[in-house]
């Protein structure tokens, strides 16, 4: 046996000891009030935060070792952790029976909800303002996407034939980019 085949047949024998000490483990994560999956939960090697995975949508989680892992650690937002010790046995492929996480209450002390006006020239946004005589007497019949092209910046035009079909652009943006608040005075009559 020349040099050459024995150096091919010992790295063929490296490749194959390497795919044998794969372990694949599978399971599922469902919760302790609902018996269903639960999706998005983090698990990985307990100590090894760079070895892991999350479930699926439907709870359902699959992950590859390579090495001896003593533990698995189950988190999710809104769950008590949850840590899985693994038998000492050599896995090749283990299934977990379902793992069942309880849900963890967070108690806030406070929320608060504050909003305010932007003035105009006051404020470091852009703020345009069109009064309601303005669109009463200039504007007419046109749908609202229309109402606003008589403001700087505002590009509107009609793009079929139906109530509200328009296109917006301001100053260039598409109209899924943009926010805009239609705002009626609650004490003015129709």
């Amino acid at each position: 046996m020349d040099f050459r085949n024995f150096i091919g047949l010992a790295i063929i024998l490296f490749f194959l000891v390497q795919l044998n000490a794969n372990t694949t483990i599978t399971g599922k994560v469902i919760s302790l009030n609902e018996k269903n999956g639960i999706p998005g939960v983090n698990v990985y090697v307990k100590g090894n935060f760079k070895i892991g995975t999350s479930t699926n949508s439907n709870g359902e989680f699959v992950l590859e070792l390579n090495q001896n892992a003593q533990a698995l650690v189950f988190s999710s937002i809104g769950y008590h952790e949850f840590t899985y010790s693994l038998p000492d046995k050599e896995l090749s492929n283990f299934k977990i029976d379902d793992i069942v996480l309880k849900p963890k209450t967070i108690d806030l002390k406070e929320i608060r909800i504050l909003s305010s006006l932007a003035d105009e020239r006051k404020t470091p946004v852009s703020v345009s303002s069109v009064k309601a005589e303005d669109i009463e007497k200039k504007l007419g019949d046109q749908t609202y996407p229309e109402t606003l092209k008589h403001i700087p910046g505002v590009y509107a035009t009609r793009t079929g034939g139906g109530s509200g079909d328009a296109r917006i652009s301001i100053r260039g943006f598409k109209q899924e980019n943009v926010a805009l608040l239609y705002k009626r005075d609650p004490n003015r009559q129709r």
